[in-house]
């Protein structure tokens, strides 16, 4: 079945008539061309789109050293028969500018150094380390004009570590309509380092750790139509962002008043009210529902009116992560026929279209 889904998504992927799509597929006897990233990334040309299938083993850290499109099959592991499309860190070098990365479950996402990495979108997955965004560094380098939407990001205690880490070489970032979540109760997460042009819009950001601010030499960002949710001691929550706009945000912490944020229409010290948490924390869950829940101080807040957090904007967040662009195989029946040779195999396909 798992041949038949690959072979079918495939087929149904809409890419530029100058495009070709490849299969990778790292799982035993599998249908895809390739079975590693290294030979698909060989065979590829810049501007190819690499489907991405889940597998029980990882695909491990790699060097993105040309233009292409990831397209990964999303990170609710539930709806992919236990298995993901996992990669360790995702190295970008000079020549993968204007890559997008899509719909995978990664460790990180990183601009290696001395390189120039322009124009990365990061879109639709689910990254978990000590630093899961950080852009180029070192003399020469460039990291401008990335887009990060519509991710899950989860940061592993790592002291010092900033989940997003922009250097000096990089501006005009826009980072929105993301869950991200920072370490449990480890001195010196942080949420943010960055001294560039830089627009955070519409996240949910739970920050856990405790004694330490969330920003270091952060200058010059703008913050609207957000929910952070605090469980920490720092009730100064724009130390050490200087010259920091805030509209339209709301702060909430269940354990301590927050000091008030210079800025304006901000909402202090009142829970967001989600419409369903399993727990009391909104930890990221994939079968909670972070939409706003009616009476939600949130509710219509936005610079544009619309909700506050991870559906502000019209955005269609995807708890799932399934990639917009793709159509999905749902279902396929029957999953298993024995027909003699040369005869005929009847299957009924169900599935989704592109942007479902």
């Amino acid at each position: 079945m798992k041949n038949v889904i690959l072979l079918l998504s495939a087929l149904m992927l809409t890419c530029p008539a100058s495009a070709t799509i490849l299969t990778l597929d790292n799982s035993e006897n599998s249908a895809a061309q390739y079975a590693s990233f290294g030979a698909a990334q060989n065979a590829a040309s810049a501007g190819d789109t690499l489907l991405v299938h889940p597998s029980v083993y990882s695909y491990g850290d790699v060097n993105l050293t040309k233009r292409l499109v990831l397209i990964g099959p999303g990170h609710d592991a539930t709806q992919l028969n236990g298995m993901e499309a996992r990669f360790g860190i995702i190295k970008l070098q000079t020549n993968s500018s204007g890559s997008v990365i899509e719909s995978l479950l990664c460790s990180a996402v990183q601009g290696d150094v001395f390189q120039q990495t322009d124009d990365i979108t990061i879109r639709n997955c689910y990254l978990e380390s000590g630093a899961p965004v950080k852009s180029s560094f070192g003399d020469g380098s460039s990291a401008d004009r990335w887009l990060v939407e519509g991710n899950v990001m989860t940061a592993t205690n790592c002291g010092g570590c900033a989940l997003l880490n922009l250097e000096t070489s990089s501006d005009d970032w826009i980072v929105r309509n993301n869950f991200i979540q920072l370490g449990s109760n480890f001195n010196g997460m942080l949420l943010l380092k960055a001294n560039a042009t830089f627009i955070f819009s519409n996240n949910v950001v739970l920050v856990r750790q405790t004694n330490f601010p969330v920003f270091r030499q952060v200058a010059g960002a703008h913050f609207q139509n957000n929910i952070f949710w605090m469980l920490t001691d720092v009730t100064d929550f724009t130390e050490e962002c200087t010259n920091c706009s805030f509209v339209h945000n709301l702060f909430y912490s269940p354990t301590a008043t927050l000091d008030a944020i210079p800025g304006t229409n901000n909402v202090m010290n009142q829970e967001p009210l989600f419409t369903q948490l399993t727990a009391e924390q909104p930890q990221f869950v994939h079968t909670n529902d972070y939409r706003l829940a009616e009476g939600s101080p949130g509710k219509a807040g936005g610079t544009d009116a619309s909700d506050l957090g991870l559906y502000g904007g019209n955005y269609p967040f995807r708890m799932a992560g399934f990639s917009p662009t793709v159509p999905r195989v749902s279902s396929l029946t029957p999953a298993f026929q024995s027909v003699p040779q040369g005869g005929t195999v009847n299957l009924q396909l169900s599935g989704f279209r592109a942007g479902q």
